[in-house]
């Protein structure tokens, strides 16, 4: 009788190493595949910035701020859409005082902004990371710091780097803009690009 007892034992315990081992495997698996995701969100997140300045600096050369800020309105969005498409995936920079009416966050995307914010007020740096939404999808997200003075001239304060002018241009193309009182270091908002073709278990 007791030969079965410790039999039984030995097979419970070998079970529960498997069991244990499966999961911990399945979680390193997991980390492993979602590291991949911050590799291309980084890539992707990278060319789509470098052709928007680009465009944007042409047009400011081409007709100042005023210029930069149409093209923002009439051809940013295009150029995102059309990157998403050559890509495979949905980008996006989300805000929680953003510009463009469809940039707002939603339930998880608020989540990891809440959560840069609060690094930013305690001094630490903010990371990229990839989480998985409620679809199974991967999602890179990224913090976008304004750190430069020509940002200020559209997003920075009204009657000082604002102009009066370009403030009426701003709320003629975006009714319900949030996207000014910024100063440099501040948190702008977030790249948030979405694999659609892609789940994660």
């Amino acid at each position: 009788m007791k030969w079965k007892i410790i039999l039984l034992a030995v097979v419970i315990f070998g079970v529960y190493s498997c069991s244990s081992s499966n999961k911990s495997d399945k979680k390193e698996s997991v980390k492993s595949d979602l590291s991949k995701y911050v590799e291309r969100g980084a890539s992707i997140s990278k060319t789509t910035a470098m052709i928007l300045q680009k465009n944007l600096k042409h047009a400011v050369k081409s007709g100042g701020f005023d210029t930069a800020l149409s093209y923002c309105h009439k051809k940013a969005m295009f150029l995102q859409d059309s990157l998403s498409s050559a890509y495979g995936v949905k980008i996006k920079r989300v805000a929680g005082k953003n510009r463009n009416p469809f940039d707002f966050l939603d339930a998880e995307s608020a989540t990891v902004f809440n959560e840069y914010e609060k690094l930013l007020s305690e001094g630490k740096p903010l990371k990229p990371k990839v989480v998985v939404n409620a679809k199974g999808n991967p999602v890179y997200y990224a913090p976008i710091i304004l750190n430069k003075d020509a940002c200020l001239k559209c997003h920075g304060m009204p009657g000082e780097q604002i102009s009066e002018n370009r403030l009426k241009m701003i709320k003629k193309y975006y009714p319900e803009d949030k996207a000014t009182g910024f100063k440099k270091g501040d948190l702008r908002g977030m790249w948030q690009i979405t694999f659609v073709k892609d789940k994660v278990k």
